[in-house]
């Protein structure tokens, strides 16, 4: 079993970011006898198999597919001087 800032540390997300998502569901924890959070290794590679960017880089995957492209603008270039 981990301490909450172990286990944050061994996925490289924040401590809070971490105790956000056990107290949401998405990561279960045990309270030691003092109270605070202990979580399994192994729950970590069932929630965080390949660290935290796998999880945020699918919810990037969705709204960038639903976004309209964005138009680029010129170095240099006002987007009121026209040519």
């Amino acid at each position: 079993m981990l301490t909450l800032a172990e286990a944050a540390q061994r996925v490289g997300l924040h401590r809070s970011n971490l105790l956000r998502a056990i107290k949401a569901g998405r990561i279960s924890a045990t309270r030691d006898e003092s109270g605070a959070y202990q979580v399994d290794e192994a729950e970590l590679v069932r929630v965080y198999p390949e660290g935290p960017h796998r999880v945020a880089s699918a919810r990037t995957a969705r709204r960038t597919a639903a976004a309209p492209p964005r138009a680029r603008r010129a170095e240099g270039v006002r987007p009121d001087a026209a040519a």
